[in-house]
């Protein structure tokens, strides 16, 4: 093993091996390598592995329930291709948590066992966000992806209510770990995995915000990876932000002296330092990850690859490069913002409700770092929407009020959401900077598009902007209400370019 703590030349070896990795060299990740070859910027072929399902027979139920490998003893279109050498054959695999290799020993056939608990999710949450890709497509391909993708759905389904029974926590938890980091596979399955959260956000209140194992030798021992895994998946469903908040909390005092993480007594593992870093990196920017990129980089192996388990090493090393070069940004291009369920979007605009915004300081105030961390805000009002609305009728007015939420929507660096009425808020990512500049761009560029959309009246945006703190929005939100009713008495119309103004930082409440 390379001991040299130099996660950018982890990352060139990484991408090397990549690169000159065919899709397909592995039966079970050919997605995985697609989406390695789009990082480091190798042409991907989506079209070929398409083209291979449809030569496929699939089963209702069993291994082969798919028209992709889900089980490495029945891998690749022969059901008898062998791994590729840098995964190795069965006996070579090994426990990734030193705990479980006495569960192994007993029966070595358990390997299977787990590689299923580790492996099935991976591939089922990357061939929906691939299916779903494709399908779009109006092509030939694009229709084989799309009915691929009907046949499949009722048999993910299934495994994902297995998930949802809350008998194996680190499997369970991994589980919507998958499903949340793939938006595609989050919409389809979005009740499976508010409901593994809903059983294991219960669980682990009881048992003082941390989950705990429930399978020998982990059980009723608390799993750091269970509580990373549960918290990335309710950030993700942008639910119970106070529990996610204190797992994060709670994962982040687990770190080991060796910047790396591991479960219960154990030493620092690769899949649980994936998804506690990946937790940490993306939510809290008082953690640095340099330190774990150094561990990282210091258990790559000679040729390039991680490996945890075995099977996996393919996934693993795309996921490992990938936050590698993630964790080189800035934490305002790390920050990932709860997903918005459709369920939890205005119908008028598409943009969510007040509620997310509400839920999203709740989040902030759960994490330090994030309490604490400058964050540009904008509040809007629509100049002229009453008179339009009246004018030319409410059809017309909500058209208005669509393509203005998709205009702010636009935004980049920014997530819009809906206050009320003809009333928006527009919160800049957290650590970031420049949300005026980018409000002053998006209205110029939005009095262009009225005038050529709608050509008659005037709907601008009055803009008011400041910069707060995370554990502050709601405050500073409010204040801008106040202000904002201030300009419309000092401004009793404006031109179609609206009116902005900036107010600076923020002090005390309201």
């Amino acid at each position: 093993m390379d001991e040299r703590p130099n996660p950018s030349k982890a990352i060139e070896r990484a991408a090397d091996v990549i690169r000159r990795t065919e899709s397909r060299a592995d039966p079970l990740f050919p997605i995985a390598l697609l989406r390695g070859h789009a990082l480091v910027g190798r042409p991907a072929d989506p079209d070929a592995l398409i083209a291979s399902w449809a030569k496929g027979v699939t089963r209702e139920t069993g291994t082969l329930r798919y028209r992709w490998s889900i089980n490495p003893r029945f891998a690749g279109p022969t059901f008898s291709e062998p791994m590729p050498q840098w995964i190795g054959p069965p006996e070579s695999w090994t426990a990734w948590r030193p705990a479980d290799a006495t569960v192994w020993a007993e029966r070595p056939e358990r390997r299977y066992m787990f590689a299923d608990w580790l492996l099935t999710p991976l591939i089922l949450a990357d061939s929906l966000g691939f299916l779903a890709d494709v399908g779009e497509r109006d092509d030939a391909h694009g229709l084989l992806a799309r009915t691929f993708l009907d046949e499949a759905l009722p048999r993910v389904r299934r495994d994902a209510a297995a998930w949802v029974l809350e008998l194996r926590a680190w499997a369970d938890t991994w589980a919507l770990w998958a499903i949340a980091r793939r938006p595609a596979a989050l919409t389809m399955l979005y009740p499976f995995a508010s409901a593994i959260g809903d059983s294991y956000a219960a669980s682990s209140r009881k048992a003082g915000n941390v989950v705990r194992g429930t399978r020998f030798p982990f059980h009723d021992v608390p799993i750091v990876s269970g509580s990373a895994q549960l918290a990335s998946g309710l950030v993700a469903l942008g639910v119970q932000p106070n529990l996610a908040g204190a797992l994060a909390a709670r994962v982040r005092t687990e770190e080991h002296g060796d910047s790396g993480w591991g479960d219960g007594d154990g030493p620092s593992d690769l899949l649980t330092t994936l998804v506690a870093a990946g937790l940490l990196a993306s939510l809290d920017p008082a953690y640095d990850p340099e330190p774990t990129a150094r561990w990282i980089a210091r258990q790559q192996r000679p040729d390039g690859w991680w490996r945890a388990c075995g099977p996996e090493s393919t996934w693993l090393t795309v996921e490992l490069l990938a936050w590698l070069m993630q964790a080189e940004r800035p934490f305002a291009e790390r920050f990932a913002w709860p997903h918005l369920a459709v369920m939890n979007r205005d119908r008028r605009t598409g943009l969510p409700f007040y509620g997310y915004f509400a839920d999203l300081e709740r989040l902030f105030q759960a994490v330090p770092g994030l309490e604490a961390a400058p964050i540009d805000i904008a509040f809007i009002d629509l100049a002229g929407f009453g008179v339009f609305n009246n004018g030319f009728g409410m059809e017309m007015g909500d058209r208005v009020l669509r393509s203005f939420a998709q205009a702010i929507a636009r935004i980049p660096g920014a997530m819009a959401i809906r206050d009320g009425g003809d009333e928006f808020i527009v919160l800049g990512t957290p650590t970031g900077t420049g949300l005026p500049a980018r409000m002053a761009a998006m209205r110029e560029a939005w009095a262009d598009e009225f005038a050529t959309t709608y050509g008659r009246g005037v709907v601008a945006p009055r803009v008011l902007t400041a910069t707060t703190t995370g554990g502050r929005i709601v405050d500073a939100r409010n204040a801008l209400g106040i202000k904002v009713a201030e300009v419309k008495d000092r401004l009793k119309s404006v031109g179609p370019g609206g009116v902005q103004e900036d107010l600076g930082p923020l002090s005390g409440p309201g």
